[in-house]
Formats: structure tokens, sequence, C-alpha cells
């Protein structure tokens, strides 16, 4: 998987810079995550389940292809810890106290960029596929994986903003994108009381561009 990863960014760079005559852009990026997730049945038989927001981090490389002054695509890869904090019932036990969930992916989003004709202001959406690649619950200090409960990849719909700063030439920007699971993470539903789970998250993200 790491070497996979390894690969993948040393393609993404190498792209970048193959159309950088054409005002393709290369960039880093660093990102708070606010998360949680978003159940389609929180009270069963085997009771309810409650889920709060956490934070975590990210952080990629991303480059942005232009079509003309306005559109570009920007796909990414990013490395995005997720996840929720958690009270009732989750994978066949009641727990009456907090259960710290997090998850760790591996994201692609390749996402539609219009930037406003004489502003430094960006809308942008798209699609996200999702690699999984750790979870773990936390219960008072001790943690336990169980990564083998979730699927190994799915879909996210991304929508967000950026806005370019007005110093150093404009290489740096600030932005903020909400990332809305479309896909139920958990591999057997019957293991968590019939209960899907689905990823739901603010990121506020800081960049810098080549």
């Amino acid at each position: 998987m790491v070497k996979k990863i390894i690969l993948s960014a040393l393609i993404a760079f190498g792209i970048s810079k193959s159309y950088s005559q054409n005002n393709v852009e290369f960039g880093l990026s660093g990102s708070y995550i606010n998360s949680t997730i978003s159940s389609s049945s929180s009270n069963t038989t085997s009771g309810s389940t409650n889920y709060s927001s956490k934070s975590g981090f990210g952080f990629g490389a991303f480059f942005n292809l232009p079509f003309d002054k306005n559109w570009s695509i920007q796909p990414s890869l990013n490395y995005q810890r997720l996840g929720s904090n958690i009270t009732g019932y989750f994978f066949n036990t009641s727990y009456n106290v907090n259960v710290n969930f997090t998850a760790s992916y591996f994201t692609i989003p390749v996402l539609a960029r219009y930037t406003f004709t004489h502003s430094d202001f960006t809308l942008l959406a798209g699609p996200q596929y999702d690699i999984l690649l750790d979870a773990s619950k936390n219960i008072g200090g001790s943690s336990t994986k169980i990564k083998d409960n979730f699927k190994s990849s799915g879909f996210t719909a991304v929508g967000g903003a950026e806005y370019r700063l007005p110093f150093m030439n404009k290489k740096f920007g600030i932005g903020a994108k909400y990332q809305y699971g479309l896909s139920n993470i958990v591999k057997d539903e019957t293991n968590n009381g019939n209960k899907s789970m689905k990823n739901r998250s603010i990121v506020a993200s800081i960049f810098y561009t080549f």
C-alpha cells in the first residue's frame, strides 16, 4: 500500500511538471478536519448509538490543470484521519463510556474548479475515492485495531471554496470543504446492529503552490 501511495504521488508530480508550460500548478496542503459519522439507523433492537464530532488532520499534494481563465481540474492525493466519538452500541458491544473511533484514509479527489474573473475566489466540487489504511477504537487510553470491520474503499462527494491570499505572488491560500460520504463504510451491518456508517467531515486547509 505504501509503495502504491508513493508511486501515485510521483506520477502526479511528474504529470504536473510535464504540463508546467501550460500554467499547471503543483501544490502542497495541510488541513484541520472535524469529522463525525452519519448512520441510517441509530436506534434498533440492539440499542441506540450516539455520534459526535472529533478533530483530525490531513495533508497532501495536488495539481491544477487549467482549461481556460476560469475552469480547471484539481486531482489530489491526500492522507486524512477521520472518525467520531461514539457512545452506545458499536460492533456487538454497548458502551456507556466514550469510544474514540479513528479511521485513516488515502483519499483521491478529482475536483472541478471555477475561479471568478478578476478574483482570487474559487469554487470547487467533485467526487473522491477513499482507500482505508487503518481503523481503531480507543477506550480510556486502550487502543484496538478494528480495520477488518470496515470496507477497504468507498466514495465521497466534495464541495467547497478557496481563496488566494494577497502576498508572496498569491502562492498561499486557504480553503474549506465539506466531505459527504456516499458509501456505507461498514463491511457487515449484522455485526453492527444492522446499522450503516457514513463519513461526514469539514476540512479547513492552508495550501502553497509552486
